[in-house]
């Protein structure tokens, strides 16, 4: 602290230090906590099949009691290993935040004059997405030589593993994701503006897919399910979407095994003008059912955007994170 004397003729008036924004502190303290969550989220991810093969090597009895399961019984096991690898974090993420669960995860029934223009508009900037990774899969085979790729995923055989794979595709990550990204992490940065809530949900989306093939979808899609999880007030809404506009793609990848080469040919040509065109209509019924695209709720926090962005990616625990994300993605590159 500062020592006050009486001024003497002549003096500059003592010193007082600046007043102190206490928006600063809050925001620092929320970058803390959600990065500490999303790097726990990439440990577990990382770690747990790790943890099984060490397990497995260390108790044989275990490994072959594994493979006598019946192949459903291993993928009912998978889907549920998945989903307490998503949650758990998510809980801790809640709790440490001191959010109340209903409003991290606001449930309230869907109206279908914005759903049904949701999922048309999440189909649309889909298909954005999609092209955009192809143009910077491009520019990067052609400047440096490299090419993103994605995590191998062994394809389903037979029934029962094409609809473990639908699952695991389509309902986890609809459910699972939004309530982290779209519950969690967007709603407990409302209160620093939506629109800063919505721009840095939305990266951390793309982060967490850790490869540069999916990453311009999911910013593209995740400010439009961040959007219509606010101005919808329900998570059930971007849920739906994001259900929607997976269990389309994961039906597409099993059309690949399932379908006649020319029939999934004609449906690789006609997916994309379709996504697009279903874009158009779900921007044109927003216009007619909802008055259009509204503004966002703006918060006087004393900061700027980009200062509030630059305070929350530059906690310790946002810098390991996103280090650990650069690692990653770097991973996901081969040379051509």
């Amino acid at each position: 602290m500062y020592n006050y004397r009486e001024p003497l003729f002549g003096d500059a008036p003592p010193p007082f230090p600046p007043p102190v924004n206490p928006w600063m502190r809050v925001l620092r303290n929320n970058s803390n906590i959600v990065f500490g969550a999303l790097i726990m989220l990439l440990g577990l991810m990382a770690g747990t099949p790790v943890l099984l093969l060490l397990l497995g090597q260390l108790f044989p009895v275990l490994e072959g009691i594994l493979y006598a399961l019946p192949g459903f019984v291993i993928s009912m096991g998978e889907l549920v290993l998945s989903s307490l690898i998503l949650i758990l974090p998510c809980l801790l993420m809640v709790f440490f935040l001191r959010m109340p669960i209903s409003a991290a995860f606001p449930l309230k029934a869907p109206r279908p004059r914005l759903l049904i223009p949701g999922i048309f508009c999440c189909l649309g900037i889909s298909a954005v997405g999609v092209m955009l990774s192809g143009y910077l899969q491009a520019l990067l085979a052609a400047t440096v030589g490299v090419v993103p790729v994605m995590p191998d995923q062994p394809p389903p055989y037979g029934v029962g593993e094409a609809i473990f794979y639908f699952l695991q595709v389509a309902m986890i990550p609809a459910i699972f994701e939004e309530m982290i990204f779209r519950g969690a992490v967007l709603q407990s940065l409302r209160r620093f503006g939506d629109g800063f809530a919505l721009v840095v949900s939305s990266i951390l989306f793309a982060c967490a897919h850790g490869n540069l093939v999916q990453a311009p979808n999911a910013v593209l899609a995740g400010m439009v399910l961040g959007y219509f999880a606010l101005r919808s007030g329900s998570l059930l809404t971007p849920m739906m979407m994001h259900f929607v506009n997976n269990g389309i793609a994961a039906l597409v990848n099993l059309g690949m095994l399932y379908l006649p080469a020319e029939s999934y040919q004609l449906l690789n040509m006609i997916i994309l003008p379709l996504y697009l065109g279903l874009g158009m209509v779900g921007a044109l019924l927003m216009l007619v059912l909802n008055g259009g695209f509204v503004p966002l709720f703006y918060t006087q926090t004393g900061m700027r955007t980009s200062e509030k962005i630059g305070r929350f990616f530059t906690t310790p625990p946002a810098v390991l994170y996103l280090v650990l994300i650069l690692y990653v993605t770097a991973l996901n590159f081969v040379r051509i």
